[in-house]
């Protein structure tokens, strides 16, 4: 197996594992806090995540609830397939960061990536392959940007 994390946020919010989706997060919390990472291009700092998630907590009690989450977060993946896997989701110094060395496939960058492809080659005249990278970049759209959350900060 790769080991592959693939999420999708266009649309309802969707991790799949090996094929396999995810759908037992242990803890609402811990699926938003997969969530905030990635609408911070992978890294956040647990104060900012911390006032994210549980506001109205004191430092300490939020700070307990976060270990607890990050460890649902992880037993999520690793139970997406029924084996352990490495972390995808590491703890540097004061921040939560993606491991930047794990294979993680994110919709949004995916077709960040191939606009900004597309338009580069529609501006060097090359028009037929930039038709082609506006279409995947459409197929990659399935709908709004976390359609679930959009009254979510």
């Amino acid at each position: 197996m790769s080991d592959e994390l693939r999420v999708h946020c266009f649309g309802r919010f969707e991790v799949v594992r090996n094929g396999r989706p995810i759908q037992n997060w242990r803890r609402d919390k811990a699926k938003t806090l997969l969530k905030h990472l990635v609408a911070h291009r992978g890294s956040i700092q647990r104060d900012v995540l911390l006032e994210l998630l549980w506001p109205e907590l004191e430092p300490e009690p939020a700070l307990r609830n976060l270990r607890v989450t990050l460890h649902a977060l992880r037993r999520a993946m690793d139970c997406a397939d029924g084996g352990a896997s490495r972390p995808y989701v590491l703890t540097t110094g004061d921040a939560y960061v993606l491991d930047p060395s794990a294979p993680v496939w994110i919709d949004t960058q995916a077709f960040s990536t191939l606009y900004r492809g597309a338009a580069g080659l529609w501006r060097s005249g090359r028009l037929g392959e930039s038709l082609q990278a506006y279409e995947a970049a459409h197929e990659l759209y399935r709908d709004d940007y976390l359609v679930d959350d959009l009254y979510e900060e």
